[in-house]
């Protein structure tokens, strides 16, 4: 791993150099060590939510998003990784702590997932209508990895409660956390929850949560949120963006459960129009369409949601969906992983007993946060801002690129993504700067390879030999769509090589 180091004397940011952007296992790993040590111990073991890695490293308390919305990301994140990697990663601890930490969001006097006004108290108060993805996300998926009933209880009690609660045009008929995110903004709210409803349908097939998913679409469309055209509907998709994006990955997954075409085309529609009102070429997202927003400063778990709809694009037929995901998680989405931390004291004196505490390197290793496209801390901000709830959305979809990166069709072996990854059946290296694939079967069954926008086949290869693929990179130069700002980005295949940095420290690339 290399060292994220300071500026130069003359003031020119050294970029993180080698650092494997291609290394998804690794990445995967990382990210659940570091969802391992989320936890507030001193505080019933619930875990923190706001994290901050640079200049005042630190975990704090928050009284809207801990415990209901740390732990079910972490937990959907946890699962799914432990059933990807397999036996080679323990996250039972991980998982039981979260395990506790939803069951409690769920403990209040509504069977919804709330969470604490205050560090301590005994019982969660607090519903934000927010939160009911996560806590769905983290319920579905206990019930698909560990077969949980009192899960599923919870899930149920919870998609009852949310029907008895919620009408599509008049909204909520309770009371929301004070200063809540936009109490009966549909988008920002319920429309994030279509996703993990379609999860637990597809882990349980229990008809009300494919019902209420259904209903929130139906508003969605209504309200003219997702337009045919693909355009961005300003008022009814609102200001937070991963909101967004998470709504249109939702609506992505019940298009492709349902096999309900008209939503699919919605979405590619949004896609290749609206959603490049807040994306750029590497698939950074900006945080946030506020006034006054940092516009350099993007949010990892958005892009990830960019990523997961691209997948759910390519399993319908559009190729070139899977060369966008591939750049995205090479070029973004990797290498914004907080992994060598030099320039974080190891040790820090521990302040317990408050809402804050001050983390070393150890605990902060492996988390995703807030980045610009060229790196770590954006231009505009103070900080390197790498809350803790994003390492569970980021490493989710990581997981579903890994599903997607490599599978046997017909007794074939596809290989979609170019990312390293090891399964029973084969192994990829994919080292960046691409100029070299190797593929090792170890299974039998013909080989068919995507190599940028060509496909290579080789029938019935050895077992256990590594097969090397040169490639044909041809060196690029873009301008990024990054607001009225220009950042020009040097490419090579998939794999940026240098990009604007706007003289900041702690950046990915070498500077154009």
């Amino acid at each position: 791993m290399g060292s994220i180091a300071h500026a130069r004397q003359e003031d020119r940011p050294i970029p993180l150099t080698d650092v494997n952007r291609s290394d998804l296992d690794g990445a995967i790993r990382l990210a659940c060590e570091a969802m391992a040590r989320a936890f507030d111990h001193p505080d019933r073991g619930l875990p923190y939510f706001l994290a901050s890695a640079w200049p005042e490293p630190r975990f704090a308390f928050h009284p809207k998003w801990c415990e209901a919305h740390v732990s079910g990301r972490h937990l959907t994140a946890l699962l799914e990784a432990e059933s990807a990697l397999g036996g080679g990663l323990d996250v039972a601890e991980a998982v039981s702590r979260h395990e506790r930490g939803l069951f409690f969001a769920f403990s209040g006097e509504l069977p919804l997932p709330m969470n604490r006004a205050t560090r301590g108290a005994s019982r969660p108060t607090v519903f934000v209508a927010h939160n009911v993805r996560e806590g769905l996300h983290g319920l579905a998926s206990l019930v698909r990895y560990r077969n949980s009933e009192r899960a599923m209880t919870m899930a149920a009690d919870c998609i009852d409660a949310v029907d008895r609660t919620w009408q599509p045009r008049s909204g909520w008929m309770i009371e929301q956390a004070p200063g809540g995110s936009e109490p009966d903004h549909l988008v920002s709210g319920l429309g994030r929850a279509i996703g993990p409803l379609v999860k637990l349908h597809r882990a349980s097939g229990h008809p009300p949560a494919l019902a209420l998913a259904a209903r929130i679409r139906d508003r969605l469309i209504d309200m003219d949120a997702f337009p045919a055209d693909g355009s961005f509907a300003v008022e009814p998709l609102g200001t937070h963006v991963h909101s967004i994006t998470s709504t249109m990955s939702g609506l992505a997954m019940l298009a492709h459960e349902t096999a309900d075409r008209p939503l699919l085309d919605r979405v590619r529609a949004f896609v290749a129009n609206g959603l490049w009102r807040i994306r750029d070429e590497l698939g950074w997202a900006i945080e946030s369409l506020d006034a006054g927003a940092d516009p350099d400063r993007g949010e990892g778990n958005t892009t990830g949601d960019i990523v997961e709809t691209l997948l759910i694009l390519a399993r319908h037929g559009d190729e070139s969906a899977l060369a966008d995901a591939e750049r995205i998680i090479r070029s973004h989405l990797l290498p914004s992983q907080l992994r060598d931390l030099s320039f974080v004291p190891r040790e820090r004196t521990p302040v317990e007993g408050g809402d804050t505490i001050a983390v070393g390197r150890d605990r902060l290793r492996g988390l995703f946060g807030f980045p610009a496209p060229y790196g770590h801390l954006p231009a505009g901000s103070s900080d390197i801002g790498v809350n803790l709830d994003i390492v569970g959305g980021v490493t989710s979809s990581l997981c579903a690129a890994r599903a997607a990166a490599s599978s046997i069709v017909d007794g074939i072996h596809r290989v979609d993504i170019l990312v390293d990854h090891d399964t029973a059946e084969l192994s990829v290296r994919a080292p960046a700067p691409l100029v070299e694939v190797t593929v090792t079967l170890h299974r039998h069954g013909s080989l068919d390879l995507r190599l940028g926008g060509t496909r290579v086949r080789v029938e019935d290869p050895p077992l256990d030999q590594p097969i090397a693929f040169a490639v044909e990179s041809v060196e690029t130069r873009i301008a990024l769509r990054h607001h009225e700002d220009r950042l020009w980005a040097i490419l090579r295949g998939p794999d940026v090589v240098a990009l604007s940095d706007r003289g900041t420290q702690f950046t990915f690339f070498a500077p154009v």
